[in-house]
C-alpha cells in the first residue's frame, strides 16, 4: 500500500486522498500563501529536506518515494459588473527512478521501497499506454500517484516530461527504458481550456436557492395554520399555544358524557397525531428558518467562504454517505456470512449424522469380523510354532550335511590326488532332468570292471552308515616287476572306486540341499 505524506507539514503523518466532484485533493495537505519567487525556493527545499532518501550499492542518496510539487495560482479581473477569476495548477513531479534488486542490491526495508516505487511506476506507465491508446478505461485507482495526476495526464493541462539519463554503457538498459516511457508519455494528446468562474452568477445562484426557501416556509406555515392559528416562524410561542389547544381539546373531550369508551380513545389519538404533526411542521420551519439564516449571513460575507462552506458541506454528505454505504455494505457481508455459518452449520449436523449411522454399521462388521479375526490369529500362531519346528529341523539337517560333506573332503583329499579330483570335476556334468551328476566313463570306474579275482576289504569310516566296500583285481606276480605293476594298478582301481562312491555321496547331498 503506497503512502501520501505531507513534505511541507508533518512528514510522518500519513494522509488520505479523496475524490469530490472529480476533483482529486489529499485532506489535511498543508497549504501556504507567498508572495514572491524567494519563498517558493524556500518552501521547495524545505519539502526537498523532508523527502526521504536512502544508501543503495547504485546511489548514496537515492530517492526513496515520488515528489508532488504544486503551485496554485488565482488571477481576478473586473468585466462590466462581473468579476472573472482565473486558475491555474503547476504540478513539479519528480519521479523516483526504476530499480533492478540485482543493481542496488538492496535488502529489507530498501528493498521493500524500491518494490513500491516500481509497482507506481508501472500502473503510471498502464496510464500513459491507455491513454495513448485510447482505451475506454483508464486505470487511474491502481495507484494513488496517478490519481493525484490524473490531470495533468488526460484532463485539462500541459503536460512536460522530463527524463534524465546517463551515458555509462553499464545503464544502457534502464536509459532505453526510460526513453521508451517518456516517448510514450510524449504522444498523449491534451487540449486545455481555460476555466473561468463568474461569481457574480454563483451569487445570484445562491439568492435563488435562499427565495425558493423562504417560499418553501411560507407554504409550511399555511399548512400548519389552523382553526384561526397563525404560524409565525419568529414567534417562539407557537409552540406553547399549540400544547395549549391541544389540552384545551382533551378537556373537552373528557368531559363530554354522551361518548363511549372507545370513541374517546378513537378522538384521543386523532387530538394526538394533529399535535404531533404541527409541532412536527414548527421543528421543520424552525431548521428552514435557521438555514436561510445562516445562507443569508454567508452571501452577506462575499462568497469566497461561501463556496468553501458549500464543498465542506457537500464532502461532509458525501463522507455521511459512504459511511453509510460501507455500513449497508457490512451489514450486508454480516448477513451472508451468518446464513452462510447456519448452512454450514447444517451440513456439520447432516454430516455428523450421517458419520454417526457410518460408525455404527462399521461397529457392527467390527462385532462380525471379531471371530474371524480370533480364528486367524490363533492359525498364525500354529503356524508360527511349525514354522520354528521346520527351521530347527532344516538346521539340524543342515549341519549333519555340513559333517558328511566334511567327511568326504577328506576322503577326497586323502585317497585322490589334487589334479586328478580337479580332472574329475571339470569332467563332471549335473544332469538337470534326472537331478544327479554324470561323469564320463564312470562304468571303467572301481566295482563296474571285471576282475579275476576279488578282495573284499571293509573300510569302516565314521559318520557313514555301513561299510564302502572297494572291488579290487589282485593277481598272483610271477616277477617283481608284474607285483610292482599288479600293486599300482591295485592302489588305481580303488583310487577310481573311492571317486565313484564320493560322486554318488555329492549327488545325494545335492538332492537333500535342494
Amino acid at each position: 500500500m503506497e503512502d501520501v505524506c505531507d513534505l511541507l507539514g508533518d512528514p510522518n503523518k500519513k494522509l488520505h486522498v479523496r475524490q469530490v466532484d472529480g476533483d482529486t485533493s489529499v485532506v489535511g495537505l498543508s497549504t501556504h500563501i507567498v508572495k514572491s519567487p524567494e519563498e517558493i525556493t524556500k518552501l521547495l527545499l524545505k519539502g526537498k529536506n523532508n523527502r526521504a532518501v536512502g544508501a543503495t550499492s547504485m546511489n548514496a542518496q537515492s530517492s526513496r518515494s515520488h515528489s508532488v510539487f504544486t503551485i496554485v495560482i488565482e488571477q481576478q479581473r473586473q468585466e462590466g459588473e462581473r468579476t472573472m477569476t482565473k486558475m491555474g495548477k503547476l504540478h513539479l513531479v519528480d519521479l523516483a527512478g526504476s530499480e533492478r534488486l540485482g543493481k542496488t542490491e538492496a535488502t529489507g526495508q530498501r528493498a521493500k521501497e524500491g518494490a513500491k516505487i516500481n509497482q507506481s511506476l508501472l500502473a503510471l506507465g498502464n496510464v500513459i499506454s491507455a491513454l495513448v491508446t485510447g482505451a475506454k478505461h483508464i486505470a487511474y485507482r491502481d495507484s494513488k500517484l496517478t490519481l493525484l495526476l490524473q490531470d495533468s495526464l488526460g484532463g485539462n493541462a500541459k503536460t512536460v516530461m522530463v527524463a534524465t539519463l546517463g551515458p555509462a554503457s553499464y545503464n544502457y538498459d534502464e536509459t532505453l527504458s526510460t526513453l521508451l516511457y517518456a516517448t510514450r508519455a510524449k504522444d498523449i494528446k491534451n487540449i486545455p481550456k481555460v476555466n473561468e468562474d463568474p461569481k457574480d452568477a454563483l451569487l445570484g445562484q445562491l439568492k435563488a436557492q435562499i427565495e425558493a426557501l423562504k417560499k418553501q416556509l411560507e407554504e409550511q406555515n399555511k399548512n400548519a395554520s389552523g382553526e384561526g392559528i397563525t404560524v409565525n416562524v419568529s414567534d417562539n410561542s407557537f409552540l406553547k399555544e399549540i400544547e395549549k389547544k391541544h389540552k384545551k381539546q382533551m378537556d373537552k373531550l373528557m368531559s363530554t358524557k354522551n361518548m363511549n369508551e372507545e370513541q374517546r380513545s378513537k378522538m384521543r389519538e386523532m387530538l394526538n397525531a394533529e399535535f404531533e404533526r404541527q409541532k412536527k411542521v414548527k421543528e421543520e420551519s424552525d431548521e428552514l428558518q435557521q438555514k436561510i439564516k445562516q445562507m443569508e449571513q454567508t452571501v452577506l460575507v462575499g462568497g469566497v467562504n461561501l463556496v468553501d462552506k458549500a464543498k465542506q458541506q457537500e464532502e461532509e454528505m458525501r463522507a455521511h454517505e459512504s459511511r453509510m454505504r460501507r455500513q449497508q455494505e457490512e451489514q450486508q457481508k454480516l448477513a451472508e456470512q451468518r446464513k452462510e455459518q447456519e448452512e454450514q452449520i447444517l451440513l456439520a449436523e447432516k454430516r455428523y449424522g450421517s458419520l454417526k449411522e457410518e460408525l455404527t454399521e462399521k461397529m457392527k462388521k467390527i462385532e462380525k469380523i471379531k471371530p474371524l479375526i480370533k480364528h486367524l490369529e490363533d492359525s498364525l500362531e500354529d503356524l508360527q510354532q511349525q514354522f520354528e519346528r521346520e527351521k530347527e529341523e532344516q538346521t539340524h539337517n543342515i549341519r549333519a550335511l555340513d559333517k558328511e560333506l566334511l567327511l568326504l573332503k577328506m576322503i577326497a583329499d586323502s585317497f585322490i590326488p589334487p589334479d586328478r579330483l580337479k580332472l574329475i570335476k571339470d569332467n563332471a556334468k549335473y544332469d538337470e532332468e534326472n537331478q544327479c551328476w554324470t561323469i564320463p566313463f564312470i562304468e571303467k570306474a572301481g566295482r563296474h570292471q571285471k576282475v579275476e579275482e576279488v578282495v573284499e576289504e571293509n573300510i569302516f569310516i565314521q559318520g557313514i552308515e555301513g561299510p564302502m566296500t572297494f572291488n579290487t583285481k589282485t593277481t598272483q606276480p610271477t616277477v617283481d616287476t608284474k607285483k610292482a605293476a599288479q600293486a599300482m594298478k591295485k592302489r588305481q582301481m580303488a583310487k577310481n572306486h573311492a571317486l565313484n562312491e564320493f560322486a554318488l555321496v555329492s549327488d545325494i547331498v545335492t538332492k537333500k540341499t535342494k
